[in-house]
């Protein structure tokens, strides 16, 4: 009896954490799609536009040789003929 409800509550729970998620990319997709069409309207600068710099000030979480690393590699895209 004790394994039934068990698996009950582990059923209810499966299906609640399925709905969150699906909740939660809807709602990121929504943010996503109003995010780039402020970028394409010029009102929020591209991602890929930040100085190192200001990488820095806005995370400040995240170590300064992984931004610096980041930049690097992001402008080394950038450069024609690499």
């Amino acid at each position: 009896m004790e394994l039934l409800f068990f698996l009950l509550d582990f059923a209810n729970y499966l299906v609640y954490n399925i709905t969150t998620i699906n909740e939660v990319m809807m709602k990121r997709s929504a943010f996503e799609k109003i995010f780039w069409d402020s970028v394409d309207a010029g009102i929020n600068p591209h991602p890929d536009t930040y100085t190192e710099e200001e990488l820095c000030a806005y995370n400040p979480a995240v170590p300064r040789w992984f931004i610096k690393q980041h930049v690097a590699k992001r402008d080394a895209k950038k450069k024609p003929g690499c």
